[in-house]
């Protein structure tokens, strides 16, 4: 039997959550507890945080989202319906502004950016043709006064389309894990603080790296992905999520050949949260609000319907977090 679920109607005071974002700390030094992972396998309470608009003048076209952040603000990446070169990736300072859109044009069909993930300040977003063929460039931004400015890292080609991409600490390595097309292949690149450069380890067919122990070995065809620790043991934990699913992964042997994952936990959201699109269409995150763990979602593209004069919008940000309100265990800050 599925669950009970909670649906909660009310919406978030916007003023509440700019609070949350302007006084929390970084996502990346944040982690989960086992009891967090257990409750999100139960009752859940899910809520439309508000729409997220962007002027038409610095978005002219319809734009498919493709991936959230949400940390000291609400980053989503998309792909311009109409112009086949172009990408945004769009700061809304605090939910309910209006949010600052970036264009950017890398080369002519580098078009798809990919979901990402901040680590500090700091994002790193795959930018690659919409198929499954052709390379990716990997280019970096910090976040500085609301903006995202290119940074100084050096920027990574891949080999291939990388349409999810994690981003965040393994032990003393910064750690870059991304999905190909579908998630038939990864890439996992990894350096020490500090380090421009990245080192890359391939992995072909990820299901051949999947632990029997776990759940089971099914690899979706995850468009986000969320790089943690466990708070009790420093466990690196992939968060993966693709249509009604949300996974969660143990991994080891981060940055080697032989990277190793263990299903730990699964939850179909279907029955949770439908707002007339699959939750987890595109863009998912985790958001730490107290010490109590959400995970939020951005499935929506930016289109005029229902949008105020002047502007393009999605329907609504999601969040859904357990009923009981789990918070983080030791070690969490």
């Amino acid at each position: 039997m599925e669950p009970r679920t909670v649906y909660r109607a009310a919406i978030w005071s916007l003023a509440q959550l700019a609070l949350i974002l302007l006084a929390g700390p970084k996502a990346d030094a944040k982690c989960v507890s086992t009891a967090q992972i257990q409750q999100l396998g139960g009752a859940l309470q899910c809520r439309n945080l508000g729409k997220l608009s962007v002027s038409l003048k610095e978005m002219p076209n319809n734009c498919h989202s493709q991936g959230l952040a949400v940390d000291s603000s609400v980053t989503v990446s998309c792909m311009d319906r109409s112009d086949s070169s172009a990408a945004y990736m769009v700061v809304f300072p605090r939910p309910g502004d209006t949010g600052k859109a970036f264009k950017y044009k890398v080369g002519n069909s580098y078009r798809h950016p990919s979901a990402f993930q901040f680590l500090g300040d700091k994002t790193a977003v795959a930018f690659a043709p919409n198929s499954p063929n052709g390379q990716s460039q990997i280019r970096f931004f910090d976040l500085k006064n609301q903006e995202l400015v290119p940074a100084e890292d050096a920027t990574i080609m891949a080999p291939t389309h990388i349409g999810a991409l994690a981003f965040g600490r393994v032990g003393e390595l910064e750690t870059l894990i991304g999905c190909a097309w579908d998630c038939n292949d990864w890439a996992v690149w990894t350096r020490k603080a500090g380090s421009r450069a990245f080192t890359a380890t391939s992995v072909r067919k990820p299901k051949e790296h999947t632990d029997h122990r776990g759940l089971d070995s099914g690899v979706g065809a995850y468009n986000s992905l969320f790089l943690t620790t466990r708070c009790e043991d420093k466990q690196p934990l992939l968060f993966a999520s693709h249509g009604t699913w949300l996974d969660v992964w143990e991994l080891s042997g981060v940055g080697t050949a032989d990277l190793r994952l263990k299903k730990i936990m699964k939850r179909n959201f279907k029955s949770v949260f439908h707002p007339g699109i699959n939750l987890f269409h595109e863009g998912m995150t985790l958001f730490w609000n107290g010490g109590q763990l959400e995970i939020m979602a951005a499935p929506h593209d930016f289109k005029t319907e229902g949008c105020g004069p002047g502007l393009r919008c999605t329907p609504g940000l999601y969040s859904c977090t357990a009923a009981g309100g789990a918070k983080a265990g030791p070690g969490a800050n």
